[in-house]
């Protein structure tokens, strides 16, 4: 591993529930202000360009602070403001929320800014293009320790009107309204919701690959968005992923890896069902064969990269007792072998 690559741990903030993703913000404010020093002098790193990625996210290609070559079917979310990150325009994928940062505060925006703010005087169609932010995040590092400390000092004012697990992301935005550092949002910084509308995502990078070449597809970082986020729940036949059902032991030395597909998994299953037994999806129409794909791409994709990293991990300090068995898979044992003899749609 790089010499350059360095490990900061925060103190447990003792966040649970809907308010787990608290820790992020406050955790982001513990490494500026005692690893860079912004509390200090903080000044020296101005300049520096600060990206910030969630730990569910697998960067697919280098991502700097310069977009001229960002092709134009993912660029931004309203009118460009820069193709470069610089004070006062940070960067950032554009997320689903739209407005709702303000209107879910039901008209009390002041109770969290106070009466002065310039927060107030964003409009709707301005709270939809500029401020529905989310990683990756991407700002000078004086734009980013102003952000980070409104974050914290804003979430749990947010939090007092709209208690919901969203009112993190909001209190991101409220923070960069109040601040007057509108962002550059992407559409396609990141792949992540594979039922998303065709037009509305960045999987374009799929549209020339086969039912029997979508899982483990190699395809030229030039037509890869920059992060993979593996958030969503993915499938295809009893093949199966999903980050909240991941055995909580995975990289411990003894722990199974993942089972993995077949590469051709998506020509042969044209349907799929998660392990609740709940919920299923047939995809033999030519109308959803974009679905097919997007869910093979992501579940190999996702499978093959943590299984890398696990192996990376345990040849590098679990010596001879590590396990290596790519065996672990999500649903019952019966219902998965008989899904591999017999690969017909079950319902």
């Amino acid at each position: 591993m790089s010499e350059r690559f360095h490990l900061h741990i925060t103190p447990d903030y003792g966040f649970r529930d809907n308010k787990k993703y608290w820790n992020k913000p406050h955790g982001l404010l513990d490494w500026l202000e005692n690893e860079m020093e912004f509390s200090h002098d903080g000044s020296r790193h101005d300049d520096v360009i600060i990206i910030i990625l969630d730990p569910d996210m697998i960067l697919l290609k280098p991502i700097t602070n310069e977009f001229t070559d960002f092709k134009e079917d993912r660029r931004w979310k309203g009118k460009k403001l820069s193709e470069k990150v610089v004070h006062g325009i940070p960067f950032a994928q554009a997320y689903g929320f739209g407005s709702s940062w303000l209107t879910s505060l039901k008209g009390k925006l002041s109770d969290v800014v106070g009466e002065k703010s310039p927060a107030l005087d964003v409009n709707l169609d301005e709270a939809s293009k500029y401020f529905p932010a989310g990683p990756p995040y991407l700002a000078t590092g004086k734009d980013m320790y102003a952000l980070v400390t409104h974050w914290v000092k804003f979430l749990p004012r947010v939090h007092s009107i709209f208690p919901e697990f969203m009112a993190e992301m909001h209190a991101y935005s409220i923070a960069a309204a109040h601040l007057q550092l509108p962002h550059q949002l992407a559409k396609g910084f990141m792949i992540s919701d594979v039922g998303a509308a065709h037009k509305e995502d960045a999987f374009s990078f799929l549209d020339n690959t086969s039912r029997a070449e979508a899982c483990g597809a190699k395809i030229p970082p030039s037509q890869l968005p920059f992060v993979h986020h593996y958030c969503q729940r993915y499938a295809i036949g009893r093949w199966f992923f999903s980050k909240y059902k991941l055995p909580e032991d995975f990289f411990d030395c003894r722990a199974q890896l993942l089972k993995e597909p077949p590469l051709n998994v998506a020509e042969i299953y044209d349907w799929y069902i998660f392990p609740n037994g709940i919920e299923m999806n047939d995809y033999s129409s030519p109308k959803k064969q974009h679905f097919l794909l997007k869910h093979a791409w992501m579940m190999c994709e996702t499978i093959f990269s943590l299984n890398e990293a696990a192996t990376e991990l345990k040849k590098a300090h679990c010596g001879a007792g590590a396990n290596y068995e790519k065996t672990f898979h999500f649903h019952e044992e019966a219902e998965f072998q008989a899904m591999l003899q017999n690969g017909t749609k079950p319902f």
